[in-house]
Parts: structure tokens; C-alpha cells; sequence
């Protein structure tokens, strides 16, 4: 018997063939072992990209990552203030055609209100709002709080008093935590804050919804840092 070079040569393993050899792995770490390794550190040990890598080694051993793992980030880089990292992460979740989650929208309008960047955080908070009008979305009240919330910390009360009516129209019925989102819109604005305070004031007590603590504390501080603008007299 005679043998050639040729007949001992290793396979030639293109990407084809290494992604085909990491799925059949039964053996790999799941997403369940991703997503306990996401909510670790990010729970336990608060280091926010060492998490992101974790979802960036899923993609590269071919495990495709499900809503809970974005669910997770996404509140991370909120309450980190991440904005636009956030909505990378919700451009890929939305890509992947996943279901959707209250939860992430909150998440995403509350990191505009959150984030360093008042300009950004707005452009972000429209477009979101619009994407979910154009989806037939309709917000509960916790969305529609932090919806509030975004607009009113970004400098746009006035779609801020828009979301009020718009919410109050889908059935839900304003409260003294949807005042506390509005007061805090207005303690925004240094120079006719108080102003605005006043107006939502106003506007809430003629809808017999009372103020609580943390509304009557808002109210002080527009009242001490904000000033009432141009007067119409």
C-alpha cells in the first residue's frame, strides 16, 4: 500500500463548519448559564461591562441571547444612565423580533431622563415614543409615568402636560407620583420653573388629586431655585 501527504491532511474547518460544531456542543454553557452570569454581575458585583461582554461572548459561541438578558442590561444602563448604550441594546433586542416588555420601555424613557446628555436623552425619548405609536402600543401607567418623567427632566414640559391628558384619556387616572414626575420636569427649568410649578400645581388640585411629602419637598425646591420668567404684564 502506498500513502500521499494529501491522505493525512486536517480538515479544512471554515465558519460554516465551527459554527455547526459549536451547536452540536450539548455540552456548552446555555442561556441559562448566561443569564445567571449577567444578573450576577450586575446584582452582586455592579460592573456593568464585564455583563455586556458576557452578551457579546453569546453572540461569538453562537447562543442567542433571549429577552431576559436584554430586560437586565437595559435596566443597568438605565439606572447607569447609559443612553445611548441602552438603545444599542433595544436595536438589537428589537432586530431579533423578541417579544416585547413593558418593563424595557420604562427602562429605556427613564434612562433619558437619567442620562448626562438632556439633548440626547430628548432625541431618544421622541423617537421611542413614536416607534411604540407607529407599534399600536398602548402604555400603562408606570410607562406613561416614566414617559413623564423623560420629557420633563429633558426640557420639554410641554408634551410633558400632553402625556398628563394623554393618560388620563387611556384610563388612567393621574396621581401624586404623576405630580412629582411633572414638579420635577419644572425644578428643570432654573428660569421659569416655579412658574410651571404653579401651573401643574393648579392644574392637579383642580383634578382633586392631593399632594403628597415628596410633592409638597419638590414644591419648595422650585420655589427656592427656579425663578417665575418673563412676566405677561
Amino acid at each position: 500500500m502506498t500513502f500521499h501527504d494529501y491522505d493525512y491532511a486536517e480538515e479544512d474547518m471554515d465558519k460554516q463548519e465551527q459554527h455547526e460544531a459549536k451547536v452540536a456542543d450539548v455540552l456548552r454553557p446555555g442561556p441559562e448559564d448566561y443569564l445567571r452570569r449577567i444578573s450576577r454581575l450586575v446584582h452582586n458585583g455592579r460592573d456593568l461591562r464585564a455583563a455586556l461582554q458576557v452578551l457579546q461572548e453569546m453572540k461569538e459561541e453562537a447562543v442567542k441571547p433571549q429577552q431576559p438578558h436584554f430586560r437586565i442590561l437595559i435596566q443597568a444602563c438605565s439606572k447607569a444612565g447609559h443612553t445611548a448604550r441602552a438603545f444599542e441594546l433595544y436595536n438589537d433586542f428589537r432586530a431579533r423580533q423578541l417579544p416585547r416588555h413593558v418593563g424595557i420601555f420604562a427602562d429605556l424613557f427613564n434612562c433619558c431622563a437619567l442620562g448626562p446628555d438632556p439633548r440626547l436623552g430628548l432625541e431618544k425619548a421622541r423617537a421611542l415614543r413614536k416607534r411604540l405609536r407607529e407599534d399600536n402600543f398602548t402604555p400603562n401607567k408606570v410607562v406613561y409615568h416614566t414617559m413623564i418623567k423623560a420629557f420633563g427632566r429633558c426640557g420639554d414640559l410641554e408634551t410633558a402636560f400632553e402625556l398628563v391628558d394623554e393618560m388620563r384619556a387611556a384610563g388612567h387616572q393621574p396621581d401624586s407620583q404623576s405630580m412629582c414626575h411633572m414638579l420635577q420636569g419644572c425644578i428643570s427649568d432654573q428660569s421659569c420653573g416655579f412658574r410651571h410649578a404653579l401651573l401643574v400645581w393648579r392644574r392637579m388640585r383642580r383634578r382633586r388629586i392631593w399632594p403628597n411629602l415628596p410633592a409638597f419637598n419638590l414644591m419648595l425646591r422650585a420655589a427656592q431655585g427656579c425663578g417665575l420668567g418673563r412676566c405677561p404684564y
